[in-house]
C-alpha cells in the first residue's frame, strides 16, 4: 500500500522509491509498473552504461529515485493503457534534477509519444541556449500548445515540474515548485490521444 494520498481520478503514480531492481512500481490503482530499460544493442548499453538505476539522491520526502545516463536510448519505458487515453483535463508532474545545465533542445522528461506528437510532454528547450523546463500537449485539431518557463533551469537541484492541460479554461499551464509560470490558450481543443508508451527520463524516438 502506498503511504501517499491518492487523489481521485489519479492515471499513474510512479514514486521511482525502489532501492534496486528493473522495475518501477506503480502506486495508484492501476498498478502499471514502469521498466527501466536501455534501447540498443545489449553490448552498447553495458559498455555506456545507459540503463537507468534507482540512486538515494531523492527530493523531498521520497526514499530513492532514478538516475539516467543522459544517453537518447536510457529511460524509464511504461506501457499504453486505457487510462491514459483521455483527451481533456490533465495533469503530469515530476521531480526533475538535471546533472548538467547544458541540455539538447527537446530533452524528454516524461512524454508519451513520439517527438513531435506527443500527447503530453515535460521537456527542456533551449531559449537563447538557455534550457528551461516545457510543457506540451499536442491538440486534436492539429498543431501543439506550449507553455515554457520564463528561467532557465537549476543544475544540481531537485524542481517538482508540473504541466496542466485544463479544458474548463481552454488553458495549458506550467508550474515550478507550485509556482505559476507559464500558460498558453488551447483555442477551446481537446488534447490528442495515442497508443504510445510513456517514457520518464528520455523520449521515445
Amino acid at each position: 500500500a502506498s503511504p501517499y494520498p491518492l487523489p481521485a481520478g489519479l492515471a499513474g503514480l510512479w514514486h521511482f522509491d525502489e532501492s534496486s531492481g528493473a522495475w518501477a512500481g506503480d502506486a495508484s490503482p492501476w498498478r502499471n509498473a514502469g521498466g527501466l530499460v536501455c534501447l540498443g544493442v545489449p553490448a552498447v548499453c553495458g559498455a555506456s552504461n545507459s540503463t537507468p538505476a534507482f540512486t538515494s539522491d531523492a527530493p523531498p520526502s521520497l526514499a530513492n529515485s532514478v538516475s539516467f545516463s543522459g544517453l537518447g536510448n536510457s529511460l524509464v519505458r511504461i506501457s499504453s493503457a486505457s487510462q491514459y487515453d483521455f483527451t481533456d483535463s490533465l495533469t503530469v508532474s515530476a521531480w526533475i534534477k538535471p546533472a548538467a545545465g547544458a541540455q539538447p533542445d527537446g530533452t524528454g522528461l516524461a512524454a508519451k509519444g513520439t517527438w513531435g506528437n506527443e500527447a503530453f510532454s515535460l521537456e527542456l528547450a533551449l531559449v537563447s541556449g538557455l534550457p528551461r523546463y516545457r510543457f506540451r500537449a499536442k491538440l486534436g485539431g492539429g498543431g501543439s500548445v506550449v507553455a515554457p518557463a520564463t528561467s532557465s533551469v537549476r543544475a544540481g537541484l531537485w524542481d517538482l515540474v508540473t504541466g496542466v492541460f485544463d479544458s474548463a479554461s481552454s488553458s495549458a499551464a506550467l508550474y515550478i515548485n507550485g509556482i505559476f509560470v507559464a500558460s498558453a490558450p488551447t483555442g477551446g481543443l481537446l488534447r490528442a490521444a495515442n497508443t504510445e508508451p510513456i517514457a520518464v527520463g528520455n523520449r521515445k524516438d
